[in-house]
């Protein structure tokens, strides 16, 4: 999974993020994920046999690989394969969940 916002005009503080569930991680972090009917409802979404837009709020601890000193950009050691991601989203809770299937090409 991953999260990108093409509503906002490129910056140079832009970054890619990953969601990670707490038990892919380690050490792990000190909360569990809440596996709740949002929780539910978006993985059913992720799953559907359409695509589906999803929106959602999704609550937990950022991770971030990107740095700003002096006005310039650190990149880290990044998050997921191939350490693409310059963050990553620990999920804690998911709420306010919208899934929408998409029309068929």
């Amino acid at each position: 999974m991953w999260i990108e916002d093409f509503s906002a005009k490129p910056c140079p503080c832009w970054m890619s993020i990953v969601v990670v569930f707490p038990n892919q991680i380690k050490p792990a972090p000190d909360f569990d994920l809440v596996r709740d009917d949002s929780f539910n409802k978006l993985e059913e979404a992720m799953y559907h046999s359409r695509p589906t837009h999803i929106e959602a709020t999704f609550e937990g601890r950022f991770d971030p690989a990107v740095t700003i000193e002096n006005s310039k950009r650190i990149e880290g050691k990044g998050y997921g394969k191939k350490h693409q991601h310059n963050g990553r989203i620990v999920l804690y809770r998911v709420s306010d969940l919208k899934a929408i299937p998409l029309g068929r090409k």
